[in-house]
């Protein structure tokens, strides 16, 4: 087992950065923790995580610290990735959809990604024993160092290559932010005809927990499923005052009936 950094390095304010330094704060083993910042958004509230917090703003990269994380948006990566190069020593990106070369381009010669697979809200608590984070690295003693780190965090640790974690990526967007974003319109379309969106929140929790108990191919419900053309044409009739949910609803119809369709469902 390598062994673990006692000080931190997090470039980054945003909803990954906050929570991996408040994960972070609360491991003995951690006594400090250094956040690069570009502004004093968010002074107070990192600093409110810990005394073990050091806030920096525009200071120039600290290259004493063992192991630095980059918790910035995927396009920024790189570029923030510039300011360290020739650093001596451990430094990872959180991203899900970036190769780690991008840090070996910037001129990095030990570099890895430490991805914890979840939706991050600063205003959000979260409990991370629950979420798998996975990790790649240049080489096998760098992975170990990640390992060591990303422990402090999660306890369920995946090593990935970058192309497994590009797909993982994926399917977390299809089956999160593609999700919110029906939830969003389900929201628009209660508010319009006077209903609430908590309506649903008994429906939806059901349709996540039972997923624990069987595939998301045998939990489908619902009339596109069976073919139900009776109330899918009476559900596209309510909705000829909205075309752009009227064909969403209607390519959505489609796919569920194809997928289940081939599948002999």
């Amino acid at each position: 087992m390598s062994e673990v950094p006692n000080r931190i390095q997090i470039v980054g304010t945003g909803n990954i950065a906050f929570h991996v330094a408040s994960g972070l704060a609360k491991q003995q083993t951690v006594h400090a923790i250094r956040i690069n910042a570009r502004s004093e958004t968010h002074h107070d509230l990192f600093m409110s995580i810990s005394p073990k917090i050091e806030f920096c703003i525009n200071e120039k990269p600290d290259f004493t610290y063992p192991f630095t994380i980059i918790a910035v948006s995927d396009d920024a990566i790189g570029k923030v990735a510039e300011a360290w190069s020739g650093y001596p020593h451990l430094i990872v990106h959180t991203a899900g959809s970036v190769p780690i070369d991008v840090l070996k381009k910037a001129g990095i010669n030990n570099f890895g990604a430490l991805y914890p697979l979840q939706t991050f809200s600063i205003n959000r608590k979260i409990n991370w024993k629950k979420i798998p984070i996975f990790i790649n690295s240049n080489n096998e003693e760098n992975l170990n160092n990640i390992y060591s780190v990303a422990r402090l965090l999660s306890p369920n640790i995946i090593p990935i290559t970058d192309s497994n974690r590009l797909a993982l990526h994926i399917g977390a967007v299809i089956a999160n932010n593609f999700t919110n974003h029906l939830f969003a319109i389900a929201d628009k379309w209660l508010v319009s005809n006077d209903l609430k969106f908590e309506y649903l929140l008994p429906l939806i929790r059901e349709t996540v927990d039972k997923l624990e108990e069987m595939s998301p191919l045998d939990a489908q419900t619902g009339p596109a499923k069976r073919n139900d053309r009776r109330v899918i044409n009476k559900h596209m009739g309510q909705l000829e005052g909205d075309q752009d949910l009227k064909e969403l609803y209607l390519r959505l119809t489609e796919s569920i009936f194809k997928f289940h369709h081939e599948r002999g469902y």
